[in-house]
């Protein structure tokens, strides 16, 4: 955990903060970061990851673990035009029309 920045603690409430680990816990951090984060808890994050490593999660869970406004600015953002969409998402677009 030491080297998570304390101001995200915010973003992990059902979590005790102290036992994250940003290796062991890497997408749960990226995840939550990208969610809720900050300008500087941003930078912190890219600096830890990486830009590939966060573009591949995006790419591969963004569509199912971010919020739809999260998930289309980082697209937007990181540029990712192809992504892996579940398949309950087809079926739901389908049956409901999103």
């Amino acid at each position: 955990m030491a080297d998570i920045p304390e101001t995200l603690a915010r973003a992990f409430p059902e979590y005790e903060f102290s036992d994250l680990d940003s290796d062991a816990d890497a997408e749960l951090v990226i995840e939550r970061v990208l969610e809720y984060g900050t300008r500087a808890e941003w930078c912190w994050l890219f600096s830890r990851y990486g830009l590939e490593r966060i573009r591949n999660f995006v790419r591969r869970r963004g569509y199912r673990t971010l919020s739809k406004r999260g998930f289309a600015y980082w697209r937007l953002v990181l540029d990712i035009e192809e992504y892996q969409r579940p398949p309950w998402a087809e079926t739901a677009a389908s049956l409901w029309g999103r």
